[in-house]
């Protein structure tokens, strides 16, 4: 893509942007399958993508373009080394977005509160655990479905019904918010677990679950109103 730097520069940017600027969340898109691209090459992303820890990534398979520099290139790589690779570089994010999220549970995080999902109410003697779960393997299967790593360019506003249908059984109140390092229809979602919370506002929320494509979250207060 005759982009310049190589894998110690760009190392060398991220470690230098994370040390300047606290709780920076990093995004970028890899294209995997390019012509010429070796295996050799496409471990080396793998190696950069686990050193890095992007917590934001899109990975993309190559497609040629007429007109295009790379058209022209010789040693195309396979369609089905291109899906692979694609495969492979995914499970290798969730691994590292799950990881990240993971290590949010305890913290208090500022989400802006998109929308209400109205579901049913917990059983008589439910504890916090009973009521998570469900939720957590509903997420689970979602996200399956979708096909979807964090920064994946292929959540359609048509998926809001699968998300609200999907966690509907669910017991307790739910409201979908987003974190500052979520851009709407692309990233994944905070599941906020209360009914302490406004749409449209600002919330801060203790986290209290993590999956490799959302948070799971409790109020903690209800803060300003978001700017139309």
């Amino acid at each position: 893509m005759a982009r310049p730097g190589d894998r110690q520069s760009y190392t060398d940017l991220c470690a230098r942007l994370r040390a300047a600027i606290p709780g920076l969340a990093l995004r970028t898109t890899f294209i995997v399958g390019y012509p010429g691209e070796t295996e050799d090459d496409f471990e080396e992303l793998l190696a950069f993508m686990r050193e890095v820890r992007f917590e934001r990534v899109g990975v993309f398979q190559y497609s040629r373009e007429e007109g295009t520099p790379a058209a022209a290139l010789p040693r195309k790589v396979p369609p089905g080394v291109v899906k692979r690779r694609h495969r492979r570089a995914y499970e290798c994010q969730q691994k590292i977005s799950h990881a990240s999220n993971a290590a949010l549970i305890g913290s208090v995080m500022r989400v802006l509160v998109d929308s209400e999902i109205p579901v049913l109410n917990a059983p008589p003697g439910a504890d916090e655990t009973q009521i998570r779960e469900p939720l957590m393997q509903d997420i689970r299967e979602t996200s399956s479905r979708r096909r979807t790593i964090a920064g994946a360019r292929n959540r359609a506003p048509a998926m809001a019904g699968t998300l609200h249908s999907t966690v509907n059984p669910v017991y307790g109140s739910r409201y979908l918010g987003r974190s500052e390092a979520d851009a709407p229809e692309i990233d994944g979602m905070v599941f906020i677990n209360g009914s302490e919370v406004n749409v449209g506002e600002f919330s801060d929320v203790r986290i209290i679950g993590a999956h490799p494509y959302y948070l799971v979250g409790r109020p903690e207060r209800v803060s300003v109103k978001a700017m139309p």
